[in-house]
């Protein structure tokens, strides 16, 4: 992963998927936030009730802190961004899940031509004490930005995708990678209230090298009693992923947005091609006393081409490298107090992925997480 930490170490970090619009030089726009406070998990190892392993409930200290730079030279404009947080576990038997993440953005464009031409860069490093899902991944990318009108901007973006599975090496991929974003805006003012629509149409591809071996399945096995037997091939792993994703979104008395994504996956490896679709919602609406509710759900459902795959899947094992691979439901609930400072209760329930083989009808799920939060948040606007 030698060429993914220079390439990220010259870039920076994060991936902006909507580029800023060329505007008049501005005042420095600083950005903080922070949230801290005490959680429950009853699921701290991920652990499916299957298997006769034990499910292991923990009370944790949860810390995350964010902060931003924003600037704006003539036609240039800098972005740079942290973030960070920490998990510690109380009980023993869950402190091998204590993690530490980092994650870095940055974006610089430029408006020449009626165009904004980018360089951005995205760097995420996920750190456990005991190393069972913690990667390193980074995107480096350039992009142009073709705007029409104040309404509709189209942006396309071609770079490099590397990831590091830290247990596991054969799943290390580098990866080309290119995008095509296309966004419509629309208003409406009825009365004293401004309503925005937003509708989007994502396309993204990505040709993936990995470090591992790519195999085969012989048909038929050798012995009856043999239901997988596949082999090493003379060549290594490679993927070409495409993921397309629509969404829409409002604000006015409230705010919302749905969306939908479809990925498809095809591999020359036995056991690794996939679709995958995802549909989610989210709002939040005003409730009393200043308290604001907002609640996000995303269902998941993949199938596998081939049956090799889907039990290590199901236990989250050997494919498990993304933490947002989950159906969820998160509600919220916050208040302010103070320019600054607020309160926050939090409920979250996380489903592994339901898997699907393509010659069976039954669905396989896997872990099931239940997370309650309370704490304190912070956040700062310089521009506020």
């Amino acid at each position: 992963m030698l060429r993914l930490r220079v390439l990220v170490a010259v870039a920076g970090a994060s991936i902006l998927s909507t580029a800023p619009r060329p505007s008049l030089a501005a005042p420095p726009q600083l950005q903080l936030s922070g949230e801290i406070g005490p959680e429950l998990d009853t699921n701290a190892l991920r652990q499916p009730e299957v298997g006769g392993l034990p499910v292991v409930s923990s009370g944790l200290m949860r810390i995350v802190v964010g902060g931003s730079l924003a600037l704006a030279l003539g036609d240039h404009r800098l972005r740079l961004g942290y973030g960070g947080g920490a998990k510690i576990f109380m009980v023993e038997d869950a402190r091998s899940a204590d993690e530490i993440v980092h994650r870095a953005d940055a974006f610089w464009g430029v408006a020449k031509g009626g165009f904004l031409w980018s360089l951005s860069g995205y760097y995420y490093d996920a750190f456990q004490r005991v190393s069972l899902r913690d990667l390193r991944t980074g995107i480096v990318q350039l992009g142009v930005s073709l705007f029409h009108s104040s309404r509709t901007q189209a942006t396309l973006q071609l770079g490099y995708h590397g990831l590091e599975f830290k247990p596991l090496p054969e799943y290390n991929f580098n990866a080309l990678r290119g995008q095509l974003r296309i966004a419509r805006k629309l208003t409406s003012q009825d009365e004293d209230e401004l309503r925005t629509w937003r509708v989007s149409l994502t396309y993204t591809a990505s040709l993936r090298d990995y470090n591992g071996q790519a195999y085969g399945q012989r048909e038929p096995c050798p012995t009856p009693d043999q239901t997988i037997c596949n082999y090493p091939k003379d060549a290594a792993r490679g993927d070409f992923d495409q993921l397309v994703r629509i969404a829409a979104s409002y604000v006015g008395a409230a705010a919302a947005s749905a969306w939908f994504g479809l990925e498809v996956n095809r591999s020359n490896s036995y056991g690794e091609s996939f679709v995958r679709q995802v549909v989610g919602i989210k709002f939040t609406v005003r409730l009393f006393w200043e308290i604001f509710l907002t609640t996000k759900g995303a269902l998941q459902l993949a199938r596998f081409r081939d049956p090799f795959r889907l039990s290590q899947v199901s236990t989250q094992t050997l494919v498990d490298i993304d933490n947002e691979n989950r159906s969820s439901l998160v509600i919220h609930l916050g208040r302010d107090i103070g320019d600054h400072w607020g309160i926050s209760a939090r409920y979250s329930v996380y489903l592994a992925e339901t898997q699907r083989r393509a010659d069976a009808p039954e669905a396989t799920a896997g872990f099931l997480r239940h997370l309650l939060f309370i704490g304190a948040r912070f956040r700062y606007n310089s521009a506020e």
